[in-house]
């Protein structure tokens, strides 16, 4: 079943700390109000960087081309829940734009939940 990140609703620069697996891993989501985008960074709970400065939009797999063992068992997707196809403004992440989280484990079983419904 997929997860979705904790991220906060019109929050301009925060960190917060997402469990994956057995390992805590450190995010940092900011606005950045020139491109009207969020980005994220996410590095394990030692620092070691896991994917930096990537801009949070749909249709793509974040990280895919990442060189990072993290990516080799999880999926992270953009995803929209009211189906307008609009990348997140200031207000819709965590209300109308969701960061979902699968284990390629889940992926390849196809769970039903695996289609991408958020919370």
């Amino acid at each position: 079943m997929p997860d979705f990140l904790p991220l906060i609703t019109s929050a301009t620069n925060y960190r917060l700390s997402i469990p994956f697996g057995d390992e805590v891993f450190a995010a940092l989501v900011r606005w950045n109000s020139r491109d009207e985008a969020f980005y994220m960074d996410l590095r394990e709970g030692d620092g070691t960087p896991v994917l930096l400065g990537m801009k949070l939009v749909l249709g793509g797999n974040l990280g895919v081309r990442k060189n990072h063992r993290f990516f080799s068992r999880n999926l992270l997707r953009v995803v929209d829940s009211s189906d307008e196809d609009r990348d997140a403004g200031y207000d819709d992440l965590n209300s109308r734009v969701w960061v979902m989280h699968m284990t390629f484990d889940e992926i390849v079983n196809g769970s039903p939940e695996s289609q991408g419904s958020t919370p």
